[in-house]
């Protein structure tokens, strides 16, 4: 039961921003207590469980530094889980899972339950929750888009539209990686709202539309002879 400690342990480090505090070398708690505006003796102990977790590795000095798999955690990189932990740890997630039996018992959701509508129409309401969100699965997904990219030969089509395609993070990768397609990105406004500045940092942007709708249907009348993304 005490296993629910972790997630929360994580998600404060994703949230404080820790591993960026560290990615320039070993730092203690009392080093960075005073910038984060902490309680040094309590960042302390949160350091250590850290390092049980293989997140940190204790150095001298009681100061701290990232694993390996701390990296993960640090802002801005191609694999990073720190979106995903904020989001996933977040509030509306954590209060939607107290409602688990209720979902057994109806049918519907926790979302619905606590937030009165479902994820997504609550994210449609929040900006900053749905971009977080959106980077979230970014994410959540690493290095997969480009892996794709590669082992598909997504080069015989002449428009390719993904389907709820958020951010459009797949959709460019896929078109950085094949120069003959152009695409279509197909999802809510809410979430394709952040999805100019991925694809202009793939150097995609002149080649895709941007098609507001909901993925549930109907789909852009295009889409029926080309390839789709789900």
């Amino acid at each position: 039961m005490g296993s629910f400690v972790v997630p929360q342990v994580l998600y404060v480090a994703a949230e404080l921003g820790l591993a960026d505090e560290l990615q320039s070398g070993p730092k203690s708690a009392a080093e960075l207590a005073g910038p984060m505006k902490l309680h040094s003796p309590s960042l302390h102990r949160l350091m250590r469980t850290l390092a049980s977790l293989g997140i940190l590795a204790e150095r001298e000095a009681e100061r701290f530094e990232l694993t390996p798999l701390g990296e993960a955690l640090k802002s801005g990189t191609s694999n990073s889980a720190r979106s995903t932990l904020r989001a996933f740890g977040s509030l509306h997630f954590r209060r939607a899972w107290d409602h688990f039996k209720y979902s057994l018992q109806t049918g519907k959701t926790g979302m619905e339950k606590e937030w009165g509508v479902p994820l997504f129409d609550y994210l449609a309401e929040r900006p900053e929750e749905a971009s977080l969100f959106s980077e979230a699965m970014v994410g959540f997904h690493g290095n997969e888009a480009r892996t794709v990219a590669r082992a598909c030969n997504f080069s015989i089509f002449k428009n390719i539209v993904d389907v709820g395609g958020a951010t459009g993070n797949l959709l460019a990768a896929i078109l950085a990686h094949h120069a003959g397609p152009r695409g279509v990105l197909f999802d809510l406004p809410h979430v394709v709202r952040d999805a100019s500045a991925i694809l202009r940092a793939h150097g995609v942007d002149a080649r895709v539309a941007i098609q507001v709708s909901d993925f549930f249907g109907p789909y852009p009348r295009e889409a029926t002879p080309i390839y789709c993304l789900t």
